[in-house]
């Protein structure tokens, strides 16, 4: 997979990318979030690459990475929730007319227990799923767990699950240090899950519980990243977000 994928992105951005790098000059700096890490970490070389130039990418949990930048950590290129973007893009710290969609991932309920796991792919089946659970992790520091807690109050269980709701700080190394005590762990997983995981199902449709991520850049770094942006939504590119489990955003 990965030497037809490098293939198939030389063939679709030689024609157009720069070359060299960019001599006597920083890195362009990318902040990426945890839940587009799987997907974004494999395509940064190939991306710069493509786009002639040289990108160095730190990835924190959604809510620090939006954060940092309103403090203003520097940046030149962002990868965050698309609602985190459009605040970003109000206050002048993204250039607005460089966001594009890239992708979503499922929320899901992981455990490290063998099966077999309960149903979930339906609202009733995952409340009795929920109600039968020991404990249940979620991730306290990132926007996931609030999007979690809120299904909670929408499904009427904050109170049913008193005492079972146990939030941790980290992403998915966090998850899986937390499933050493907890029953079942909830997060946006991607394929395959981080060991010693086990995805017991994703969260019904129906209820809406997709994490999405979007692209952006910085006003000053629109026009060096717009090759790179393009890259990331690129044939080759989404085709390795969905393997990687991600849904596609037109």
């Amino acid at each position: 997979m990965c030497h037809r994928f490098v293939a198939v992105l030389s063939v679709l951005f030689l024609s157009s990318a720069a070359t060299g790098q960019r001599a006597d000059h920083e890195p362009m700096l990318l902040r990426a979030s945890n839940v587009s890490k799987a997907a974004i970490e494999p395509l940064v070389p190939l991306c710069a690459r493509a786009a002639g130039i040289e990108v160095q990418a730190e990835y924190a949990n959604n809510p620090a990475v939006a954060k940092d930048i309103i403090d203003g950590v520097r940046f030149d290129m962002v990868v965050v929730e698309t609602h985190m973007l459009d605040d970003l893009a109000t206050r002048n710290l993204v250039a607005r007319s460089s966001i594009r969609p890239l992708a979503a991932l499922r929320m899901g309920l992981a455990t490290r227990e063998p099966g077999p796991y309960p149903r979930i792919d339906t609202e009733a089946a995952f409340k009795r799923a929920l109600m039968n659970a020991r404990s249940i992790g979620y991730i306290g520091d990132g926007h996931s767990g609030e999007v979690f807690l809120e299904i909670v109050d929408r499904l009427k269980l904050r109170e049913p699950l008193a005492g079972k709701l146990v939030p941790f700080t980290g992403a998915y190394a966090g998850a899986a240090e937390a499933s050493e005590r907890l029953h079942y762990v909830v997060a946006p997983f991607f394929k395959p899950l981080p060991a010693p995981l086990r995805l017991v199902g994703y969260f019904p449709a129906s209820l809406n519980a997709d994490v999405d991520v979007s692209a952006g850049a910085s006003p000053k770094a629109v026009p060096a990243a717009a090759k790179f942006i393009a890259c990331l939504r690129s044939p080759a590119a989404r085709a390795l977000f969905k393997e990687k489990g991600y849904r596609l955003d037109p």
